[in-house]
C-alpha cells in the first residue's frame, strides 16, 4: 500500500475537514504530520504542513473530488461565495450590520484594566485613609489622636 499526498494544510483542522469529505466519498485517508503540527504549530511551514494522503489507486479520484468541491464554493469570478445569514423568526435575509460589539469589547477591556489597577490600590491605600491618625506617648504608653495645633 503506497500513499500519495493529495492536499497539504497548515492546520490539522483543515486537514480533518478534507479527510472527512474524502471519507464520506468512500476514499480512505491518512493524515501525516498531524500530531507534530498539533504539538508545535510553528513547525507547520518547515515540514510542509499536515499532509492528506490516499492510496495510489484512489489518488486521481480524490484530486478530482477536491477540485470539484473547491469549484462549487467559488462564484463565476473565482471569489469565495459567502452564505447570507437569515432571520430566525421570519427567514428574511435583509439584516442590519452587526453593531455594538466593538464598543462593548472596548468597554469591557477598559473596566477590566481599571479594576486590575484600582483594586490593589484600594487594598493598600484604604487603610491609610480610613484609620485614625494616632500617636503613642513614649513615657506613659497612652495612645492619643493627633490634634492640629491651635492658633
Amino acid at each position: 500500500m503506497e500513499l500519495v499526498t493529495v492536499a497539504r494544510c497548515r492546520q490539522g483542522l483543515d486537514a480533518n475537514l478534507i479527510r472527512g469529505f474524502l471519507e464520506s466519498e468512500q476514499i480512505p485517508t491518512v493524515l501525516a504530520n498531524e500530531y507534530v503540527v498539533g504539538v508545535n504549530w510553528l513547525y507547520s511551514d518547515a515540514i510542509g504542513g499536515v499532509e492528506v494522503q490516499v492510496e495510489t489507486s484512489d489518488a486521481e479520484s480524490a484530486v478530482c473530488l477536491l477540485r470539484n468541491r473547491r469549484a462549487d464554493s467559488l462564484d463565476d469570478s473565482g471569489a469565495d461565495i459567502e452564505t447570507e445569514s437569515a432571520c430566525a423568526e421570519c427567514g428574511s435575509t435583509k439584516l442590519s450590520p452587526p453593531h455594538g460589539s466593538f464598543f462593548k469589547a472596548l468597554w469591557s477591556a477598559l473596566v477590566l484594566s481599571v479594576s486590575i489597577v484600582a483594586i490593589p490600590l484600594l487594598i493598600v491605600a484604604l487603610p491609610l485613609v480610613v484609620l485614625p491618625r494616632r500617636r503613642r506617648c513614649l513615657e506613659c504608653g497612652q495612645w492619643s489622636q493627633i490634634r492640629s495645633p491651635q492658633a
